[in-house]
């Protein structure tokens, strides 16, 4: 899950009527793997892409599910913390989410281009069941 605090919020001239607010700072509050998703979506003539920060497969779920018609999600890219301990993290293109039921218990492996993968729980499905891949890289 990501925090933000009210001191780092950016309260500039650029004013958006959804209610979207702007942070400069904002928090982990877990030292897990998430989520750097890039959804194109074309609006006439432009294609406009959008970074969007996701805290786990459960909320990468949600954005599937909520995407209009001309969005389509380009690229996952996974930030992990390297295996040595050294505190530094990486960020490393994901080929697939595989998701996976077993005994009513739904978990995803995320497998990664360096080869390695891991897996995280589902607690919602939404309108995914069975077995199989909620992304694959193009």
């Amino acid at each position: 899950m990501f925090v933000t605090h009210p001191g780092t919020e950016l309260r500039g001239g650029l004013q958006f009527g959804d209610g979207t607010q702007q942070w400069a700072i904002i928090e982990q509050e877990l030292a897990i793997p998430w989520l750097y998703v890039c959804v194109t979506q074309i609006d006439h003539t432009f294609d406009f892409q959008r970074m969007l920060l996701v805290s786990c497969v459960d909320h990468f779920v949600q954005l599937l599910d909520g995407l209009p018609a001309n969005a389509s999600v380009t690229r996952v890219m996974s930030v992990v913390p390297n295996q040595d301990s050294s505190g530094i993290w990486s960020m490393v293109l994901v080929q697939t989410i595989e998701l996976h039921e077993n005994n009513g218990r739904a978990t995803v492996t995320i497998n990664l281009a360096n080869g390695s993968q891991y897996q995280e729980p589902v607690r919602n499905l939404g309108s995914y069941s069975g077995e199989r891949p909620l992304y694959r890289a193009s």
